[in-house]
């Protein structure tokens, strides 16, 4: 089967999927609006700008359904997953442009180009990438979000019944001049495990194009690294085999396209120089920020979380939220470790709401029981005083005195 007979039947089958559960997808959908969201809420006291950039997260079809399908459609884990992904999203998908970014490295390719299956292209120049700091973490998640977003433009703007919704994306590799340095093993590493649980089967097939023998200790490496999925969806096409599913009407003349160079084309990826500018080329600048005033910061405020929330990874510690430049998702320890004090402290707040009922009970009973028995000791002097042994022996006692 060829490349694209193979990408053919693969679309078939994910639209099937969708036929099948898109029923589950907006019932889950409703749960995670109607009742995940507020509880969060309340949880984290969350600013209202951040609310509604997760409502508008939420509303996004695909992903719920992409999550959905990583999680072999079980309701129970997909919901989980997304609700912890809530607070990720809150401590780490950046308000504003990063001011710091590779250049030339992602392109995605503005509509109406598309593969044969009606998929946007996305465009990766690995030669462009030089630097694995936390300023290219941030531009990553920046990248991935915008482009999560501009899936969800695509599908809002169809009419119902249209067409089909547009779920991935097909993405080109090209490994021209590509050497040892541009490939960062920490950095892929980093995102397979931070990126793609947030961002779940976004690519359609990966074709690996300027692919030579002085790659193939690259591709030995990496192929290590990735998930047998994602491995599943790396093609090594020939030129005509890449045309035979991205026409050269989408394409830069780079790859035999009839699209003007690459560095001319119009990139939805692209970060203005000043990133406070609403706008670039008429484009909106990203499709969070459409959504959200921009504030001084890069990144979204990180909620308050307490020591006692199900939210903190050090359930009983308190915890001041992580750097979000650092590219960890994981809160640190406000102490820098576990003291003993926060431990004994937790400990007892969680036996007195544990045992809070019965000792108040216990308390109020014993109460009870005294006054019941001050009482009844008070009858029982009163009568022992009035009983005629005890006048006669106290009157007899008071003759022997006088005596």
């Amino acid at each position: 089967m060829d490349i694209s007979a193979s990408l053919q039947a693969n679309n078939e089958q994910l639209y099937a999927l969708w036929s099948e559960n898109s029923g589950l997808v907006v019932s889950l959908q409703t749960t995670l609006l109607d009742q995940i969201l507020p509880n969060v809420v309340d949880e984290l006291e969350i600013d209202p700008e951040d609310v509604k950039g997760a409502r508008e997260w939420l509303q996004d079809v695909g992903s719920v359904f992409r999550m959905l399908k990583r999680h072999k459609f079980t309701s129970a884990f997909a919901l989980e997953t997304m609700r912890t992904t809530i607070l990720w999203r809150l401590t780490n998908i950046p308000r504003q442009p990063p001011t710091s970014r590779p250049s030339d490295l992602i392109y995605c390719l503005a509509p109406p180009t598309s593969d044969t299956f009606g998929r946007p292209v996305l465009i990766l120049r690995l030669a462009s990438l030089n630097d694995s700091s936390d300023s290219t973490k941030g531009y990553l998640i920046y990248v991935i979000e915008t482009l999560r977003g501009h899936l969800q433009d695509i599908n809002s703007e169809m009419r119902t019944g249209e067409k089909r919704l547009i779920l991935q994306y097909t993405l080109i590799v090209d490994m021209q001049d590509v050497s040892m340095r541009n490939i960062n093993l920490d950095l892929l590493k980093w995102y397979i495990r931070e990126i793609v649980p947030r961002f779940p089967g976004m690519l359609a097939a990966v074709f690996v194009i300027n692919f030579s023998w002085t790659h193939a200790s690259l591709w030995n490496l990496v192929k290590r690294i990735l998930p047998e999925p994602a491995l599943s969806k790396v093609l090594f096409p020939t030129m005509k085999g890449l045309h035979d599913v991205v026409p050269t009407s989408s394409l830069p003349q780079e790859y035999g396209g009839q699209l003007p160079k690459l560095k001319d084309v119009t990139n939805i990826v692209t970060i203005p120089d000043e990133p406070s500018s609403p706008s670039l080329d008429g484009r909106t600048v990203s499709h969070t920020d459409a959504h959200r005033p921009s504030p001084p910061a890069n990144f979204a405020a990180a909620p308050r979380i307490s020591p006692r929330s199900r939210y903190n990874p050090f359930f009983g510690y308190p915890i001041s939220p992580h750097a979000p430049a650092s590219g960890s998702s994981i809160p640190h320890l406000h102490h820098g470790r576990r003291r003993k004090r926060d431990l004994a402290r937790t400990l007892t707040i969680l036996w007195w709401k544990r045992w809070k009922t019965p000792l108040v009970f216990g308390l109020y009973l014993f109460l009870a029981l005294c006054c019941v028995g001050a009482r009844s000791q008070r009858w029982h002097w009163a009568r022992l005083l009035t009983h005629p042994v005890f006048v006669r022996s106290h009157q007899l006692m008071n003759r022997l005195a006088k005596a």
